[in-house]
């Protein structure tokens, strides 16, 4: 298992929730292995206000194989008594494309709870959502699809796909 710990500025990181890619892409190497876990410090200034770790391993789902990867991001000290965060993220995607195949969202942040999967589709070009406010569990799951090309990426397996082609 490889380890490497770097920071980042809190608030310095954009979140695509999709990005559209092409697809046929020829053989690599890959920068990153089945195994991997990255962790990194998440800074506020000079203090350290969370931790967000990503994991990537490869598994066979039925007869296919595929990534899954799991982050989580995690306030830490005093910024986790005025902003309290414990968000997980778990993604499947194809190892050859990257393209994302699911993606599950389990968020905590502050008084904000939700739990939301997404399925994406390439043959209908669809991306099904479907999510849970745990904060009023006896509502009605929100369901709703979007249009999306053939590939796309995920906020998660985006990252594995730019240290890919980077």
């Amino acid at each position: 298992m490889q380890i490497s710990r770097s920071r980042l500025v809190a608030g310095s990181l954009a979140i695509l929730l999709l990005v559209p890619l092409q697809t046929g892409f020829a053989q690599h190497q890959d920068p990153f292995t089945p195994g991997e876990m990255l962790t990194y410090d998440v800074m506020w200034t000079v203090f350290r206000a969370g931790e967000v770790t990503a994991s990537v391993r490869a598994h066979s789902e039925g007869r296919r194989d595929v990534y899954e990867v799991t982050a989580t991001a995690r306030s830490a000290g005093f910024v986790s008594m005025l902003f309290d965060v414990n968000d997980v993220f778990r993604a499947i995607s194809n190892p050859q494309t990257l393209c994302s195949e699911s993606i599950v969202k389990s968020v905590s942040e502050g008084r904000r709870h939700k739990d939301t999967m997404i399925v994406f589709d390439p043959v209908r070009k669809l991306a099904l959502l479907n999510e849970r406010n745990l904060n009023e569990p006896q509502a009605p799951p929100k369901r709703d699809q979007f249009d999306i090309p053939p590939c796309v990426e995920d906020v998660v397996t985006a990252f594995y796909y730019l240290r890919r082609h980077l």
